[in-house]
């Protein structure tokens, strides 16, 4: 998923992983 450099700071692999699908 693309997000934003804070929010990937937050939870990268969890935020990219729900966004992806």
């Amino acid at each position: 998923g693309e997000f934003p450099a804070g929010r990937r700071l937050l939870r990268p692999m969890e935020m990219d992983m729900l966004i992806s699908f």
